[in-house]
């Protein structure tokens, strides 16, 4: 592999998200630590959100450490945020042992939720160097009383100029911090699985010439922005004949209420990433990426994220339809590559259709498909991205004093 696992830190990831054989963040995660020494490894997740025992890391510990009763949780949730956001620092102590009989000399953790909080007091308290990796902007997602925020916005900046690295998912992101905080981070993207297959040929959409077209959409619809736009995309599809495949886990009632319970909208469930990108190759011509237009208090979220289902749709080498607003992380991403997109920046139906219509040329859906893979090759490769987090761990500095 990239690095010897000597020169590795005995390293403790605690967050929220588990770190499990899926999709989305965990599996991100996952791909990151695939590699890692398992006898220098452990994992403590955030209860209540803990992975399945069957898509762990093989050999690595994995525990679990609640910040509230197992019991029950209020729903007072904005109370309950504020409450959290104020006292998780305090459970470092409880923390520390959890840990008993494992003896870090590093922090991993994700700016995600109130477990960060725990780590950093946990590093700061043990004079551990704490590794962090940014992939929302964490004060957007927090529910507390908005009047908590500008003070957490304070802590937050100490914690990411004391980490040792500060590992953002996207260049917007770190450009964006290092304004804000007085302090360089490092890009780390999404990556592409280490044990993806290889695949022989093109995908069937390049030698696709008549018919309508089938377009896709993988991950799940968090907000009715989203729904809006992927429902949009249906109409366009089903004025021509075409249809929509529906990957992620979407229920019946789900898709009612998002108005998505439509004909030519075909839901395929949730997929493993392996699955999903040969089953894109087969039978989709383009992939979907939308991003809310109405982002209300996720302007910033959406300005410095990075959508992690680009990693999974560039290595299908479908070509990619991006739809939102100017400011948003995936259009201001795809500009930046050159032509590797269909990219929308308006709601507008009949703007997306025009898009759709343009994607019905083979040759046109061949090139920006290749282009996209292409960069998907160089940017989110398994070596670069594994490569970037222990080069990150292995400059760290030695354990030093708490005091």
């Amino acid at each position: 592999m990239c690095s010897k696992g000597n020169s590795l830190p005995r390293l403790v990831y605690v967050g929220g998200p588990p770190v499990e054989c899926t999709t989305h963040g965990s599996g991100l995660l996952y791909r990151l630590l695939q590699d890692y020494p398992a006898g220098k490894l452990l994992i403590v997740e955030g209860w209540p959100a803990v992975s399945h025992p069957a898509r762990r890391l093989p050999g690595v510990a994995y525990r679990q450490f609640a910040l509230w009763p197992k019991r029950g949780r209020s729903r007072l949730r904005r109370l309950v945020a504020t409450w959290l956001a104020l006292s998780a620092p305090a459970n470092a102590p409880r923390l520390r042992r959890c840990l008993s009989g494992f003896d870090p000399e590093a922090v991993l953790t994700v700016a995600e939720g109130y477990h960060m909080l725990v780590a950093a007091r946990l590093s700061e308290d043990a004079g551990l160097p704490l590794h962090l990796i940014v992939h929302d902007d964490w004060l957007a997602l927090l529910e507390v009383y908005p009047g908590l925020k500008p003070w957490l916005d304070l802590q937050f900046g100490r914690l990411y100029r004391r980490a040792a690295s500060r590992l953002c998912v996207s260049p917007f992101m770190e450009e964006e911090y290092r304004r804000n905080y007085g302090v360089a981070g490092e890009v780390l993207y999404p990556s592409w699985a280490k044990d993806w297959p290889s695949f022989d040929g093109h995908p069937q959409s390049y030698s696709k010439n008549a018919g309508p077209l089938v377009g896709a959409y993988a991950g799940r619809i968090l907000v009715g922005g989203y729904a809006r736009l992927i429902a949009n995309l249906a109409k366009c599809l089903e004025a021509q004949g075409g249809s929509l495949l529906l990957y992620g886990p979407h229920s019946p009632d789900d898709l009612r209420s998002w108005g998505l319970d439509r004909r030519n909208v075909l839901p395929q469930g949730a997929v493993d990433s392996g699955e999903l990108i040969s089953r894109l190759r087969q039978e989709a011509d383009f992939v979907f990426v939308p991003m809310a237009f109405d982002a209300d208090g996720m302007k910033c979220n959406m300005q410095v994220s990075f959508p992690s289902k680009l990693v999974d749709y560039t290595a299908t080498g479908l070509p990619l339809l991006v739809c939102g607003p100017v400011y948003c992380s995936a259009v201001r991403w795809a500009r930046r590559q050159g032509e590797i997109a269909e990219v929308v920046t308006s709601e507008k139906v009949e703007e997306l259709a025009a898009a759709v219509q343009r994607l019905e040329q083979a040759p046109y859906r061949q090139r920006l498909g290749l282009a996209s893979w292409e960069v998907g090759n160089r940017l989110f490769s398994y070596r670069t991205s594994v490569e970037t987090l222990f080069r990150a761990l292995e400059h760290s500095p030695q354990r030093h004093s708490a005091g």
